[in-house]
């Protein structure tokens, strides 16, 4: 039989070759799909060409290549039903109000900064927890009611969910932890500096962990290999930190955070990089509303990528879990920054 592939899905699933092959299932002819692919291509693996008949005569691969592109271009609608999702199958609403998404950030939270937890059980900082994604649910329905309502329908599979949260369960891995403080604290020693200044004194902090860095983004990103050109920062020497700082301290060690500070942004970081990560792996069916509410953490192109990076850190001092989003986010252009300003200690 005649086979022809098409490139009409959006998102991670675009570059998956379809074909049009004969079925050993019965007979007929069927959608073939490669079996890494998901989101929407799960949905019309097992459509076989009897459906294709009511679009066209099927007679030459000509016609039967023009069907395929009428239906999957039909489910492309981000109103239609995906499909496919199967047992087990849960809205990415009803991720991020479950006690597995709960615990797991209450842990992190925990694990990122348990001194400046002290005194508080994880029974109450739980509590506090399911609260702030409860806030964040509300102010999104008010705000983006549309998104709302598609993060309500937008049902993951068992292996989406568990890509989706891929991320943020790192941020209780004691080797992003390890670099998360260290950034922060290379960034609040060199506050006054410009930006070589900053990004130099990072780049120190963060060399011994290179081999951590590069771990961690394969195993977070396996499909994007680390790759980096030379000197992409030659518009960042005028760029200043305004890293916040307590000043009746004996040295800058950053203002403190209430416990209640820490819970919520450690809660808002924790929702912002699962939105971001469903993003990149779902295209267009997940709403881009909710990780931009909560202000985005990836970086950009060229010295933008550098100066978004940056501020992230800037503002996310000295909150640890907001740390550990910045970098997870950006491994890439923190790696460029550290073949810059770190090579020699490599």
């Amino acid at each position: 039989g005649g086979v022809c592939s098409t490139g009409v899905l959006p998102g991670p699933t675009a570059a998956a070759a379809m074909s049009v092959a004969p079925s050993d299932r019965g007979g007929g002819m069927e959608l073939l799909v490669p079996p890494e692919a998901t989101g929407v291509a799960r949905t019309v693996v097992a459509w076989k060409v009897a459906a294709l008949a009511l679009f066209a005569a099927a007679t030459t691969t000509a016609g039967l290549c023009a069907s395929v592109g009428v239906i999957l271009t039909t489910f492309r609608n981000d109103d239609l039903p995906r499909g496919g999702a199967g047992a087990g199958a849960l809205s990415v609403r009803a991720l991020l109000a479950s006690d597995e998404f709960a615990n797991m950030t209450t842990e992190n939270l925990f694990t990122l900064d348990g001194d400046a937890l002290e005194g508080a059980t994880r029974e109450q900082v739980r509590k506090q927890v399911g609260e702030g994604v409860a806030r964040i649910d509300a102010a999104l329905e008010q705000m983006h009611p549309e998104a709302h309502r598609r993060l309500g329908a937008l049902e993951l599979s068992i292996a989406e969910k568990e890509a989706g949260l891929r991320i943020v369960r790192k941020f209780g891995d004691p080797r992003l932890v390890a670099l998360s403080h260290a950034a922060a604290e290379a960034m609040r020693e060199s506050a006054a500096g410009d930006g070589d200044h900053v990004m130099r004194r990072l780049s120190e902090r963060l060399a011994p962990s290179l081999r951590d860095l590069v771990q961690l983004h394969r195993e977070m990103f396996p499909q994007r290999p680390i790759a980096f050109q030379a000197d992409p920062h030659s518009a960042l020497a005028k760029w200043h930190p305004h890293v916040e700082v307590d000043a009746g301290a004996p040295e800058a060690v950053g203002r403190r955070l209430s416990v209640f500070d820490i819970v919520n942004s450690g809660v808002n970081a924790h929702v912002q990089t699962l939105c971001e990560t469903l993003q990149d792996d779902l295209g267009d069916m997940m709403p881009k509303a909710p990780a931009r509410m909560l202000g985005s953490t990836a970086g950009g192109a060229g010295d933008q990528d550098m100066f978004k990076l940056m501020n992230c850190l800037t503002e996310a001092v000295p909150n640890p879990a907001k740390v550990c989003a910045c970098l997870s986010r950006n491994t890439e252009h923190v790696f460029k920054m550290m073949m810059k300003y770190a090579k020699g200690l490599l």
